[in-house]
């Protein structure tokens, strides 16, 4: 139940393209005006297990220049930094790390269907303390960021829009 839930919300996330930017952490510059597009690039969302087989999903995400300082940034976009996967997943397994140790919580990952391995899970439990917010349902503790998303997914398929993602991954302004 848990797993076709997910699996749905992801796939709607799938194949989106997060272009709206973020003020530059360098000189704090919020003006639009002082970022020059840069390029979009695909970065792994998930990968979701369909059968015998390993699907990855990618979103895009657009990156800008900021024109007084010359740094690079990325678009805001549902994704904790330095993490390489979108951030529902990283929920996911940070909230089930809580309860459960690194190879049952990748075991339990794998039964909802998203490939995640415990070397994966135990690097990013070890970068930094999380605090997930979740909902305890079936045994299981299912961060709120992935029930939302989820729940918007399924309520209307195919009208979810990047800023619906980020809203739901508490990535919102």
């Amino acid at each position: 139940m848990f797993g076709e839930l997910i699996t749905t919300a992801l796939y709607e996330v799938a194949d989106m393209t997060f272009m709206s930017p973020n003020p530059c952490h360098v000189c704090n510059d919020v003006t639009k005006k002082n970022l020059l597009a840069h390029d979009t690039i695909k970065r792994r969302f998930a990968t979701v297990i369909e059968g015998d087989e390993k699907v990855r999903l990618s979103v895009s995400v657009k990156r800008y220049i900021c024109k007084h300082c010359g740094q690079v940034m990325f678009a805001r976009s549902p994704f904790y930094p330095n993490t390489r996967l979108g951030s529902p997943i990283v929920d996911l397994a940070m909230s089930l790390a809580s309860r459960y140790s690194f190879y049952q919580t990748s075991q339990i990952m794998e039964m909802l269907h998203i490939s995640m391995s415990r070397s994966a899970i135990r690097a990013l439990a070890q970068s930094r303390t999380w605090n997930i917010a979740a909902i305890p349902l079936s045994d299981l503790l299912l961060p709120t960021s992935l029930l939302t998303l989820g729940s918007l997914a399924n309520s209307s398929p195919g009208h979810l829009t990047p800023e619906d993602v980020l809203v739901a991954c508490g990535f919102s302004n």
